[in-house]
C-alpha cells in the first residue's frame, strides 16, 4: 500500500493560519505549527487559538487539539508569529 503524506512546517519566526469557509467567504479559526497533508485531509500539529480578556488589553495562545479536515474545508496561510502567540498563561492579577 502506498501513502504520500505532505509535511507543511514553517520556519522559525512563522506559524500556519487555519482558515474554514462560511458560505462564500473563509474565515480564520485558529493557529497551528504545522500540518501533515494526505491525499483526502489536512492533519493539524501544535493547534492553538486566541484567547482575550474582556478589554482586549491582553491576548494570549491557548493549545487546543484541531480535528483533522477534508481538503476541501479548510485553507491554510503561511504568517508571522506575533508575540501573543509565545505567552503561555493568563497575565497575573495585581491584588490592591
Amino acid at each position: 500500500m502506498n501513502f504520500e503524506a505532505f509535511f507543511i512546517q514553517p520556519g522559525p519566526g512563522h506559524i500556519v493560519e487555519i482558515y474554514t469557509p462560511v458560505l462564500y467567504h473563509h474565515f480564520l479559526t485558529g493557529y497551528c505549527r504545522s500540518v501533515i497533508q494526505t491525499p483526502t485531509h489536512l492533519h493539524f500539529l501544535g493547534g492553538f487559538k486566541r484567547v482575550s480578556n474582556l478589554d482586549l488589553t491582553h491576548c494570549r495562545a491557548v493549545p487546543c487539539e484541531w480535528d483533522c479536515m477534508p481538503i476541501g474545508k479548510a485553507a491554510v496561510w503561511m504568517a508571522p508569529e506575533q508575540p501573543w502567540m509565545r505567552l503561555p498563561g493568563p497575565p497575573e492579577r495585581k491584588s490592591s
